[in-house]
């Protein structure tokens, strides 16, 4: 058990800030075709839902387009972005946790509630620095 812990410490040590940065890639990345190709249909979905002056969902596109502009469908798009701070937030204290559990001799790295408990509030947290200005 030992051997294993050594070699999990290892990985985190060499591959930490590389797992990382990997991680933070691909979430800017998935995020941000989230954002670009999902918004405006989000957009319209949203038109559609609190108004009746669209008779379908091609002509809200089209008149939101005519009368509001490109960048109309891309109003609120900082939110996907919290949520995305929210989830990296949650996850980087989740695998210092399972690090943790492992490096100190538990059979699983599994969290306890608490664990999951302080990985949540350690999302939240980095994400007021974001929600609390927009949201104020």
């Amino acid at each position: 058990m030992a051997d294993a812990a050594e070699e999990v410490e290892r990985d985190v040590q060499a591959g930490g800030a590389k797992q990382t940065a990997k991680d933070l890639f691909a979430g800017a990345v998935g995020g941000v075709a989230q954002v670009v190709l999902g918004q405006p249909f989000d957009i319209v979905k949203v038109r559609l839902q609190t108004t009746t002056r669209y008779s379908s969902a091609l002509d809200a596109a089209t008149q939101i387009f005519k009368n509001e502009g490109p960048l109309a469908f891309y109003k609120w798009a900082s939110v996907p972005v919290q949520v995305s701070v929210q989830f990296g937030g949650f996850h980087y204290a989740r695998r210092q946790f399972e690090a943790r559990n492992t490096q100190t001799g538990h059979s699983s790295p599994t969290l306890s509630y608490s664990q999951l408990f302080a990985s949540g509030a350690f999302a939240g947290l980095a994400n007021s620095f974001l929600s609390g200005p927009i949201e104020h």
